[in-house]
């Protein structure tokens, strides 16, 4: 194929240096058709990829690869029009603008070069997201532990912004105040107090804005208008949040109140019974018999002052007339004995000798075993026995005397008739003499009796 130039132009084309020759005149056109093309399409390919991955670091370096590799095509496409036509001039202006658009990308690339090293790698991305799955694994499974804790805790736990308007909150204060979740979420917090503490409420929300923490009470009404009382202990989070909020957390200490004015007033009861206690009643150590406390019982028939008696035990004041008896009461009572109405022997103040009955029971203060000891004086009633038992038994005696006496006079008024007769008709006195010794006869009688038993009868007076 010959081709002849088409213009008059004093360059010569392209052609000429290949001497028209087809073969390669072909090669060439279709060698720098197809590189053009190709150079073409490279900057459209990487200009989508780039507005499609807006995330990718050095966005700006496609572009400046975009305008290289377009220069590139241009000058191929040059080398195809300069087969025919001699314009070189123009040929030489696109290879400028080509080595303007690639001497600063070179050097751009040069200057990114070991940012670029830096990038990871296909295999590292590759461990890099086994790793971050199972850190986001774990970060779930922590979320959902943390979750289910705050959502079977049996305390309130909440968020609220600074005006009061609840954000969240747990499912067991749901329960205890009989709403639903969508009856609390968005709504004030001071619509949900007694109106009497809505005040409180007020200056519940100014404290925790103005210092970031704030605790306290506050009595919130239950669906069905029942009061129930809150103990909250909250505070302020300002940092990585846009908009600050309050975390909350509260138990309900409605029943503990409850039990504290039952306790207090079975205190009370106790304590006026303590004190008012017609018998001695001691609270001691079990350890030591340390005393704790006393009643005013105890001090009058001890004769002790409470100064003189708490803090000190009980063998210090010299309570106990056998300090033995009290060891073996506190091992009586470590081994599970209960001890109740024991006489035991107790010293006053003054030196004297109290009998008791002792009666005591293990209690547990401020987490130390002690002994609540209760005792009865029965000192007085104890000699009173003793002088009833002498009574009764001087009476015995004084009864047996008495039986033999009478036993004596009845055997005396059977027989002093009759042997007075016998010895009257065994002797043949006369009567005259009968009679006028008739009185001492008797007396004779009466008090030698027993001769008269012994003396056998006349047989005559048989």
């Amino acid at each position: 194929m010959t081709v002849e130039p088409m213009n008059a132009d004093p360059f010569l084309p392209h052609g000429f240096c290949y001497q028209w020759k087809p073969a390669l005149i072909w090669l060439h056109l279709l060698s720098d058709i197809l590189i053009a093309i190709a150079y073409f399409a490279i900057p459209f390919a990487l200009l989508y990829f780039a507005k499609k991955r807006r995330d990718l670091p050095f966005r700006w370096l496609f572009l400046c690869f975009g305008i290289f590799i377009t220069a590139c095509g241009a000058t191929h496409v040059m080398e195809v029009v300069t087969l025919w036509f001699p314009a070189y001039w123009a040929s030489g202006a696109i290879k400028l603008v080509t080595a303007l658009a690639s001497l600063p990308t070179a050097i751009l690339v040069v200057q990114i070069l070991p940012e670029a090293l830096d990038l990871a790698s296909r295999e590292q991305m590759r461990v890099a997201n086994e790793v971050l799955e199972r850190q986001a694994r774990t970060l779930r499974e922590s979320e959902d532990l943390y979750r289910d804790l705050i959502e079977h805790s049996q305390h309130l736990i909440c968020t609220h912004d600074l005006q009061g308007i609840l954000l969240s909150i747990n499912e067991a204060p749901l329960r205890i105040l009989g709403y639903s979740r969508d009856e609390l979420l968005n709504k004030p917090l001071r619509d949900f107090v007694v109106p009497e503490a809505r005040t409180s409420c007020d200056q519940y929300l100014a404290q925790i804005k103005r210092d970031g923490f704030a605790k306290g009470f506050l009595p919130v009404l239950t669906k069905d208008g029942r009061a129930r009382l809150w103990e909250y202990n909250n505070t302020l989070r300002i940092d990585g949040v846009g908009t600050p909020i309050v975390r909350g957390m509260a138990h309900d200490v409605t029943e503990q109140r409850r039990a504290e004015k039952a306790l207090r007033i079975s205190e009370e009861k106790f304590s006026k019974a303590f004190q008012a206690s017609p018998v001695e009643i001691a609270i001691t150590t079990l350890a030591e018999g340390r005393f704790i406390d006393v009643n005013e019982t105890f001090e009058r028939q001890m004769e002790f002052a409470p100064e003189e008696v708490i803090g000190r035990t009980s063998l210090e004041i010299g309570l106990w007339v056998d300090p033995s008896e009290r060891a073996k009461i506190t091992e009586e009572i470590k081994n599970g004995r209960p001890i109740k109405d024991r006489e035991v022997e107790l010293r006053t103040k003054s030196g004297q000798i109290r009998v008791k009955l002792y009666s005591t029971q293990p209690i547990v203060i401020a987490g130390e075993e002690c002994l609540l000891t209760v005792c009865e004086d029965i000192t007085n009633r104890k000699k009173a026995e003793e002088a009833l038992r002498l009574s009764e038994e001087k009476f015995r005696h004084s009864s047996a005397r008495l039986r033999r006496s009478q036993f004596v006079r009845r055997q005396s008024r059977l027989c002093v008739p009759l042997k007075a007769s016998i010895v009257l008709y065994s002797l043949r006195l006369p009567t005259e003499f009968a009679g006028s010794h008739l009185m001492v006869l008797s007396y004779f009688s009466m008090t030698h009796w027993w001769k008269f038993s012994v003396m056998p009868l006349p047989r005559s007076f048989v």
